[in-house]
């Protein structure tokens, strides 16, 4: 699945949340999808909307692992290129406020 489709799977999903006719979120999605303000969702779009949730689901079910400082051992969040652990990438790279490392 492209980019642009997860996207658009992923608008389409908060679109199913907010289907509403009077919901402002609703309708400025319907808008950038090209959806008409009473249409349905297609089957194809209900689909992809359905696969979001599952991502969801699946991810609420799998505790993430949270990288912890080596100095102090404090809890911290990182932005990484998805790489494994050992990724010398700068992006991977993450520092607490201790001034230790990953």
């Amino acid at each position: 699945m492209s980019p642009e489709q997860r996207a658009r799977a992923l608008l389409l999903n908060v679109l199913w949340y907010h289907q509403g006719a009077s919901s402002a979120v609703g309708l400025a999605l319907r808008a950038l999808l090209g959806i008409g303000r009473f249409d349905h969702l297609s089957d194809e779009q209900l689909s992809e909307a359905k696969w979001v949730d599952a991502l969801l689901a699946k991810a609420a079910r799998e505790p993430e692992r949270v990288p912890q400082c080596e100095k102090c051992s404090a809890f911290f969040s990182r932005f990484s290129c998805n790489a494994p652990d050992e990724c010398d990438c700068p992006r991977c790279q993450v520092y607490c406020e201790c001034g230790g490392g990953k």
